[in-house]
């Protein structure tokens, strides 16, 4: 996944669990999240609610493009994704390309 990204010249930041995620996200704030539903100690949608609130006061062109990049590939996930206005909701089966694609398109309209 990292050498994905650097692929297309992407900086990293990999968080192992949710707190890690949300303490980043607070003190930087990034243009970009690829966001995995099944953290070790939250849900990525708790990420997702938690992005939204610290950044309440901003515009929506000013909030980090979420990518939802989940083993989840069932439609009650992807309901919430949509209604959540996750910019793309992938499955790990994606490849690499694909996903490239993707990144390129959510930074693009920032």
């Amino acid at each position: 996944m990292r050498e994905t990204l650097r692929q297309i010249k992407v900086d990293v930041f990999h968080a192992k669990d949710g707190r890690t995620a949300t303490d980043y996200i607070r003190s930087n704030m990034p243009h970009l999240v690829l966001l995995d539903l099944n953290l070790p100690d939250m849900t990525g949608w708790s990420i997702l609610e938690f992005i939204k609130s610290l950044y309440a006061d901003r515009p929506e062109s000013e909030l980090p493009k979420v990518i939802v990049l989940t083993a989840y590939n069932d439609p009650a996930n992807r309901l919430v994704g949509k209604l959540q206005e996750v910019f793309r909701f992938l499955v790990k089966t994606t490849t690499p390309l694909e996903l490239q694609a993707v990144i390129r398109e959510a930074l693009a309209e920032r």
